[in-house]
C-alpha cells in the first residue's frame, strides 16, 4: 500500500456487513482508515467529507440505491475519480454489472466477500486513484509554472510598453526642443537682418553658417554665395 494514510468508504445498509468489510481490510491493511456509512445519503455525505481513496459501495439499499448513490459520486467534481468498487450478491447478474457500469462503477465484488479478492481490487483501486492524484499534483504544478512564466512575461510586456512610453515621451520633448531651436533662430535671423552692423553666425567649428541682409549689401554677395566664401 502507500506511504500516505488511505481512506476507504464502505456503504452498506446492514451493520454487520460493514463491520466484515472493517475486518477484511484492517486484517490486511492495519494502517487503512475505513469509514462506514448506513445509506447512500449518509455515503454521499461521508465522502464529500473526507473525499476518500476508495469506496465499497453497495447496490441494493432502501431509499437511495447503489446505483444513484454512483452516479452522484460521478457527477461531482472532487468525487468523480475516486474509484467505485460495487457490491452484489448476484455474482452473474449481467444486467446488474452493465448498470453499475453505466452508473461509473470501476470494479464488482460478489457477496459474500472473498479476503483475497477484496485485497486484489483494493490495491488495484488505491493504484488507480495514486495515479489520478500524482496527475493532478502534476497539472497543479504546470499550473503554477505557466502562471509563472504569464506572470513575467506580464511584466516584460509593461517593461515594454514603459520603456516604448518613455522612448515615444523622449521623441516628442525632442521634436519640441527642435522646433523650440528652429524658431528661435528664425527670430535670431529676423532681428540680425533689422540690425545695421554685420552679423556672422558660425557654427562649434567655426564656420560660417549665416550673415545677415546687411553684410549682405556691404560686401556686394548674396547670403548663400557670401557663406560660401567666407
Amino acid at each position: 500500500m502507500e506511504s500516505r494514510i488511505i481512506k476507504i468508504l464502505a456503504i452498506d445498509d446492514n451493520p454487520d456487513n460493514l463491520i466484515t468489510i472493517q475486518a477484511l481490510v484492517n486484517e490486511v491493511y492495519p494502517n487503512v482508515t475505513v469509514f462506514k456509512a448506513l445509506s447512500g445519503k449518509q455515503g454521499l455525505e461521508i465522502a464529500t467529507k473526507e473525499n476518500p481513496d476508495v469506496i465499497l459501495l453497495d447496490l441494493i439499499m432502501p431509499g437511495m440505491d447503489g446505483f444513484e448513490v454512483c452516479r452522484k459520486l460521478k457527477a461531482d467534481k472532487t468525487l468523480r475519480e475516486v474509484p467505485v468498487i460495487v457490491i452484489t450478491a448476484i455474482k452473474g447478474d449481467k444486467d446488474i454489472r452493465i448498470k453499475a457500469l453505466e452508473s461509473g462503477a470501476e470494479a464488482f465484488l460478489a457477496k459474500p466477500i472473498d479476503e483475497s479478492e477484496l485485497t486484489a481490487q483494493i490495491r488495484a483501486m488505491v493504484k488507480i486513484r495514486t495515479a489520478y492524484l500524482d496527475r493532478n499534483d502534476e497539472n497543479i504544478r504546470l499550473s503554477a509554472i505557466v502562471e509563472e512564466r504569464t506572470q513575467e512575461l506580464k511584466k516584460t510586456h509593461t517593461a515594454t510598453l514603459n520603456l516604448l512610453e518613455d522612448l515615444k515621451n523622449e521623441n516628442e520633448a525632442r521634436k519640441r526642443t527642435e522646433e523650440a531651436l528652429r524658431e528661435s533662430e528664425e527670430k535670431f535671423r529676423e532681428m540680425a537682418n533689422l540690425l545695421p552692423q554685420m552679423v556672422f553666425e558660425l557654427d562649434i567649428h567655426g564656420d560660417v553658417t549665416y550673415v545677415n541682409e546687411q553684410a549682405y549689401s556691404m560686401l556686394g554677395y548674396n547670403n548663400d554665395l557670401l557663406v560660401w566664401i567666407l
